[in-house]
């Protein structure tokens, strides 16, 4: 019976643990990849279509490291995405209004 208190003692510490570290720790990365992906995606979209720079000089317009982040350009359009397209977004050119975020599909 004794083992038994140990086992679920356990567990909960390490569900305390877990709880711990995603509320602290992974959500706010989480919710920090979702605006510095949108803030990429518009930006990238402006600096390609309004500007018409090349891809190489609107990258070298970041001044962090967006290694992680994987930029796909379509047809007047931007697409971040960043954990493999778990979090991504999407600006698109639309003439005088410039680049605007839309639901990424």
């Amino acid at each position: 019976m004794r083992a038994v208190k140990v086992i679920i003692g356990i567990g909960l510490v390490g569900v305390a643990a877990t709880t711990a570290a995603y509320t602290f720790w992974l959500k706010p990365q989480l919710e920090f990849a979702e605006i510095a992906t949108a803030f990429g995606a518009k930006k990238f979209c402006s600096c390609l279509y309004v500007a018409e720079l090349s891809e190489d000089q609107c990258k070298a317009d970041f001044t962090d490291d967006v290694s992680m982040a994987t930029f796909i350009p379509e047809d007047k359009a931007v697409t971040v995405e960043v954990l493999g397209g778990r979090i991504s977004s999407r600006a698109v050119y639309e003439g005088a209004t410039g680049c605007v975020l839309r639901p990424a599909p």
